[in-house]
């Protein structure tokens, strides 16, 4: 069946690797979040045999749309946003919404949001257990947030850098998001469009609530590369990846 596409639900199978692999079928799902389903479009996530759901949400977010159980799954409560001091970063378009147009529009605004946002995500240690558990074969696996952009979109960049894909493949992936939720999007950018007239800018950062931008997932590669020196280093340091693990993990995942 066909999936709404704001529910932007996709697997990573079939993308390349840099050693001429591929990234088996039927293993990593990503979605928005569960409760955003139909009945029927559940019916058809609890055919593809999950064994493990990976929620990046925040409890505010899990509270307000939980996800129903599917048969015979694993569900884990992984809040990937959080800062230094322990409190939850709300990345939800209800909490962009918060903030006032001068400092939304605000020509620091791309810069503070995607250092709060995806330079936290860097260090995020609910990407360490989904590691752990890939590491255990324990597969397929689903994850999501709200909207499965952001920190499904981190998830899947991970995966898909210990797999050894491209950054070219990894960013292409994350930019799908954009066509996926084309209609969500349009409807975002027509409801504000005053504001796209008023302020300079705007269209970009507004992509940021419905959608992503580029700008943003090569910042968290970058700031990677420049802290880290290399993903071999940044896997092993941040989630416990080894090389080892690494050559594992594409065995088990890539054919």
């Amino acid at each position: 069946m066909q999936f709404n596409p704001d529910l932007n639900f996709r697997e990573l199978g079939g993308y390349q690797t840099k050693d001429n692999r591929i990234i088996k079928h039927h293993i990593f799902y990503r979605s928005a979040a569960l409760g955003l389903f139909s009945e029927e479009e559940l019916s058809q996530v609890n055919k593809l045999g999950i064994c493990d759901i990976y929620d990046f949400r925040s409890k505010k977010e899990v509270n307000r749309i939980p996800d129903p159980s599917l048969d015979n799954t694993n569900y884990f409560h992984l809040n990937a946003l959080i800062d230094k001091d322990g409190n939850e970063i709300d990345l939800s378009p209800e909490g962009i919404n918060q903030l006032s147009k001068e400092d939304f529009y605000g020509e620091e605004f791309l810069k503070v949001f995607v250092g709060r946002f995806y330079g936290n995500l860097v260090y995020s240690k609910a990407y360490k257990f989904m590691f752990d558990r890939l590491k255990e074969n324990k597969t397929p696996i689903l994850f999501h947030c709200m909207a499965g952009k952001d920190r499904t979109g981190v998830a899947s960049a991970l995966i898909m850098m210990a797999l050894n894909c491209d950054d070219e493949i990894i960013v292409n992936d994350y930019m799908k998001t954009n066509e996926y939720r084309k209609h969500a999007i349009d409807k975002c950018l027509d409801s504000y469009k005053d504001d796209i007239e008023k302020y300079p800018g705007a269209k970009e950062i507004l992509y940021g609530i419905e959608g992503v931008n580029k700008t943003s997932l090569l910042y968290f590669l970058n700031k990677i590369k420049e802290e880290f020196g290399s993903y071999d280093k940044y896997l092993e340091e941040v989630f416990s990846v080894s090389l080892d693990d690494r050559k594992k993990l594409i065995d088990l995942y890539t054919e």
